[in-house]
């Protein structure tokens, strides 16, 4: 079983319950999780995330665990930094979080940014939530508008996209144009197990779900929890907990 959302670091308004990279290993393990797809929580806050991506290369290096970059499309040297790490540190995708960078989808740079991941077959990993609201401190994200979302979607047709951290109302307003589209996925990770069971969503819907924690922001067991309530097919779940779909979209993982 994979882990296609998880973290490391330290969020700057609070303390987390897992933090370090070998902190993020012990609760995998304990939970019969084998590697996942990490990015840093620092190169979400720092301007310049050449420093926190290259730590975060050495940090997985030689583990189970893939390199997700974080990054604003904004900063000038973004184009450029991801070319780096496909070029030097094997990364495994690229994520994004337009609610907390602020810009719109329309911004060129982001344009150009996902015509380079088309380019190198690698996914873009849209972050809809991080957080728990309750938390919010200081930083107050701006939701990116559902109908927003839909369009570019709809306008990015070969774009392998992973939507990370949707909410209930964000899950049930796009899963259509999740299902209508040829590789977009989602993960369970904004979907609390005791509040919105996964059948709910439907069978079709769930054949797009791919295992996401989002720890250690959030705690890794609600999200595993709509696996081992039986709440989906043992097939669905295996599918899920590999990503064996989702990465058959993705020629560039290497």
């Amino acid at each position: 079983m994979l882990d296609f959302n998880c973290y490391v670091g330290a969020w700057p308004f609070h303390p987390l319950a897992v933090e370090t990279f070998e902190e993020l290993q012990e609760l995998h393990k304990k939970n019969g999780i084998t590697g996942g797809f990490v990015s840093s929580i620092k190169s979400l806050f720092y301007r310049d995330y050449f420093y926190s991506e290259e730590e975060l290369y050495e940090t997985v290096k030689g583990t189970n665990y893939r390199q997700v970059m974080t990054v604003n499309p904004q900063f000038p040297a973004c184009l450029d930094i991801v070319r780096h790490g496909i070029e030097n540190w094997n990364i495994a995708g690229v994520r994004i979080a337009p609610s907390y960078h602020g810009y719109g989808l329309d911004d060129p740079q982001l344009e150009k940014l996902c015509c380079l991941l088309k380019e190198a077959g690698l996914p873009l990993f849209f972050t809809i939530n991080l957080e728990d609201v309750r938390n919010t401190y200081l930083l107050v994200p701006k939701p990116v508008p559902h109908e927003n979302i839909k369009k570019w979607l709809h306008n990015h047709q070969d774009l392998t996209v992973l939507f990370c951290g949707g909410h209930i109302n964000d899950v049930e307003t796009l899963k259509e144009n999740i299902i209508n589209h040829p590789a977009a996925f989602f993960d369970p990770s904004g979907l609390r197990h005791y509040s919105f069971p996964l059948e709910e969503l439907g069978e079709t819907a769930c054949t797009r779900l791919v295992y996401g924690s989002m720890s250690g922001i959030l705690c890794l067991k609600s999200s595993l929890m709509h696996f081992e309530m039986k709440e989906i097919s043992d097939e669905q779940v295996k599918r899920s907990a590999s990503g064996v779909d989702f990465l058959a979209k993705c020629p560039g993982i290497k």
